[in-house]
């Protein structure tokens, strides 16, 4: 990945969180290569914290393998690759990898895509809210990830969940990405899990988009103007 990457930095990127022990608050190591923001996190796991590595990617596109287009991916075939029709917009999007007790603290995602999950290795708990609970879910456990032993407020809000999966090694899983959603890695085995976003042809998922973007791009988990804006015109 280094050469193809041109040897710029260490050919990688992504995101190094981490959780001090006992903690339900991610921390965030920022700046420098991956690799350098690696060694940083280690100063942190030897005191106790869990680390999760989030949206891993290329440095820089290369072509892909059975298209030619060129992406960041580190995934050599998609679900993308396995179905037939074309889509307003369909992203490779990346990977994330962690053991048990790390995953994605509760959120809606930048963008009110959906997204399809595939699980190629462990084991990963996704609990999803529906409309109707998507506020009060939020508003209790926004930013929070739900590790064990888990607090009363998220028991509580839990039992109120839309769904609540397990999914095993080959798993693949379809959900909306305006709503808030949870995961968490169980099991001894390390995880690791890519994700794909898209907007289908259907009117409702297209308004759904919209709604989202129609968000202050100053609030947080909202995607920046410049990059919605990129999103949009790639549809256009």
């Amino acid at each position: 990945v280094g050469e193809e990457a041109g040897g710029a930095g260490d050919g990688l990127d992504g995101d190094v969180f981490f959780w001090a022990a006992g903690s339900r608050r991610r921390q965030e190591v920022k700046k420098g290569s991956l690799t350098s923001r690696l060694q940083r996190c280690l100063d942190h796991i030897k005191q106790g914290a869990a680390p999760y590595i989030a949206e891993l990617s290329r440095e820089i596109k290369a072509p892909h393998e059975l298209t030619g287009e060129r992406c960041r991916p580190l995934t050599r075939r998609d679900v993308k690759d396995c179905v037939d029709g074309v889509l307003p917009m369909w992203d490779r999007g990346h990977c994330f990898i962690g053991a048990e007790g790390v995953g994605s603290c509760m959120h809606v995602d930048q963008a009110w895509w959906s997204n399809v999950g595939k699980n190629f290795l462990g084991y990963k708990l996704v609990a999803l809210w529906g409309p109707e609970e998507a506020a009060s879910a939020l508003e209790q456990c926004n930013g929070e990830l739900f590790r064990k032993p888990i607090t009363d407020a998220q028991r509580h809000t839990l039992l109120r969940a839309a769904k609540l999966a397990l999914l095993q090694p080959g798993d693949v899983a379809s959900f909306t990405g305006g709503l808030p959603h949870v995961t968490m890695v169980v099991g001894d085995v390390l995880n690791l899990t890519g994700y794909e976003s898209l907007v289908n042809w259907h009117p409702r998922n297209a308004a759904l988009l919209l709604r989202g973007a129609e968000r202050p791009d100053t609030e947080a988990e909202v995607m920046p103007r410049s990059r919605m804006r990129g999103l949009l015109d790639d549809i256009v």
